[in-house]
């Protein structure tokens, strides 16, 4: 007895006659499609029976019912055949239905901010509760350190390497995550006022090296970096003229420039020196993604990587998107993420798409839509409330804006307005808001779970197939891992299997089927299923698990999947 999509075992017992030795190939005969042998062959050594334990593979799409089928052994002209009853049951399937409203995890949602030096240290659990008070349940903050009072020397003082691993420890310890900046100017230059500089690269350079041990200490509590580093609130524009990190737009005649540049949207192309800072911050986090401002600058990094020409606008094929294979890997092409501190604010939000309506503006967009499948994306607003087209439906337009560029993340300090104005807008029978808190980032539903097998031998391969959908605007950017956790009933026994040690699960909007087979637990009893979605970088703190976006229980960091398991 076999269930659909499982496995069972029988013996064969062979006697070799006449002095016989040698291979005998094994077969079934009447089978239908789907059913398969293991193994196909045996070797005969000697004069004594040979017992070979086989094994019959019932694939989940053959039929239920009774099927007589043949074992064949054949060698040398010879064929012995033996009858086999084989007698295929239905698997055990359970479907879910979808949770309701926000389910808080990781990695995902609204964040809040938090600035160094204006903030000296963080007090992450402070920030936290400070969210919850206002109805958002936080498990990202944005920390900016603006090192402008480093910026003319060639090393970070200790004090402030120490603060950064403060900061890294106080949110481990308040379970959020933390979306990290680095920047030296904290304003834009305007007359009369502060100037700020950009530091020449080699000082970059020496600064990163520093700071990179600390974040790799404390490397599971970042989610993702912000690139960051050049230009006013290295927001990547209004590069100073000395340092030059980055070039003026093609075409761009910025004139005469006072010391250190003045406001200048438009000196924000990327060059030689801008991808070799980028490539160090990469090297100094392994893992993580980074996210840069424009998806002009993703565009033209990759270009001038692959030797491409400088002072020129990407060319087209310089915007193609990730695909599925390429996705999560360690190029530069897969670890480059995005995000936009304007996002809703006008046509091309502030300049952060090309000015112009036309091709080059429309390519922008879509290659962030598609391209931040399979990264990350998040920002801010800057305007009270958004830029609508004409003749759209607001609360609709404003969502399908998160959803095509895939937010995993957005700061409800800045805009304030924006975040009321969002209260205030309806859709689908609750505010937009509450639309935004339940679909930001990855929403991993659960739709169905099957096993081959309710009744096991201790050992006996077990089949597990899950079916996800991704019901979230975004996908998973950092990996997790996944454990079936078999927990025996009276007594709490517990008998973890790991299932895959980099999961990403399916692209926003999309489903798929993970099948994984696993060895049942060696002692007998009755096991309750647990599906445990974990941190790999911080795979005992469970607040940092994944909780599926079904109708199920979950308990210890565990999801479960209402089946069961008999072990005799």
């Amino acid at each position: 007895m076999v269930q659909q999509g499982g496995q069972g075992t029988t013996t064969l017992i062979l006697t070799p006659q006449n002095g016989f030795t040698g291979a005998v190939a094994l077969s079934l005969q009447n089978a239908p499609p789907g059913v398969t042998l293991s193994p196909t062959s045996l070797n005969v050594t000697g004069s004594s029976p040979v017992n070979q334990s086989l094994t019959i593979s019932v694939g989940s799409g053959v039929a239920t019912g009774n099927y007589t089928v043949k074992v064949r052994a054949a060698a040398g002209g010879i064929v012995r055949e033996v009858d086999l009853t084989l007698t295929v049951n239905a698997s055990e399937v359970l479907d879910f239905l979808p949770a309701e409203g926000e389910v808080v995890n990781p990695e995902r949602g609204f964040s809040l901010d938090s600035h160094y030096p204006d903030e000296p240290s963080l007090d992450a659990a402070a920030k936290v509760a400070w969210a919850r008070e206002r109805g958002f349940e936080v498990r990202l903050i944005r920390r900016v350190y603006y090192l402008h009072t480093f910026a003319g020397q060639d090393a970070l003082p200790q004090g402030f390497l120490q603060t950064l691993a403060q900061d890294l420890a106080s949110a481990q310890a308040a379970g959020v995550k933390l979306i990290l900046r680095f920047a030296y100017r904290p304003e834009e230059n305007y007359q009369g006022s502060p100037t700020y500089c950009d530091p020449p690269k080699e000082r970059i350079l020496a600064h990163l090296a520093q700071l990179g041990p600390v974040l790799r200490a404390r490397l599971g509590v970042v989610a993702y970096l912000e690139a960051g580093l050049i230009g006013p609130w290295g927001e990547w524009h209004s590069a100073s003229p000395e340092a030059a990190l980055m070039d003026p737009l093609p075409g761009y005649q910025e004139g005469a420039q006072p010391p250190c540049g003045r406001q200048n949207y438009d000196r924000k192309l990327p060059n030689a020196k801008t991808l070799e800072i980028v490539q160090a911050l990469l090297q100094e986090v392994p893992g993580r993604k980074v996210a840069v401002r424009y998806p002009m600058a993703k565009a033209k990094l990759l270009e001038l990587a692959l030797g491409g020409p400088a002072g020129t606008y990407p060319a087209p094929s310089s915007f193609t998107p990730l695909t599925p294979w390429e996705a999560h890997g360690n190029t530069l092409k897969a670890r480059l993420g995005a995000h936009n501190d304007c996002f809703l604010a006008s046509a091309d939000d502030y300049g952060t798409f090309y000015y112009d309506p036309g091709p080059e503006q429309e390519l922008e967009k879509e290659f962030w839509s598609q391209d931040n499948r399979f990264t990350v994306m998040g920002g801010e607003t800057c305007t009270p409330t958004p830029y609508v087209p004409p003749g759209e439906d607001p609360a609709t337009w404003v969502y399908e804006q998160f959803r095509r560029y895939r937010y995993s993340t957005l700061n409800i300090l800045y805009h304030p307005g924006m975040m009321a104005w969002l209260a205030g807008q309806t859709l689908g029978g609750g505010s937009l808001l509450a639309a935004l808190k339940r679909d930001l980032g990855h929403r991993l539903h659960l739709r169905r779970a099957e096993v081959s097998a309710t009744h096991l031998a201790p050992g006996q391969g077990l089949t597990l197939r899950l079916h996800l959908e991704n019901q979230g605007f975004a996908g998973l950017y950092n990996p997790k891992g996944l454990e079936l956790v078999f927990v025996r009933e009276g007594d709490g026994l517990t008998v973890g299997r790991p299932l895959e040690a980099r999961f990403f699960g399916p692209p926003p909007g999309e489903e798929a089927v993970y099948t994984y087979t696993v060895a049942a637990p060696p002692s007998p009893g009755t096991y309750a299923l647990w599906l445990r979605i974990y941190d790999p970088d911080l795979p005992q703190d469970s607040r940092y698990n994944l909780r599926l976006a079904s109708r199920l229980e979950y308990r210890e960091g565990r999801n479960h999947l209402a089946l069961f398991v008999h072990v005799r």
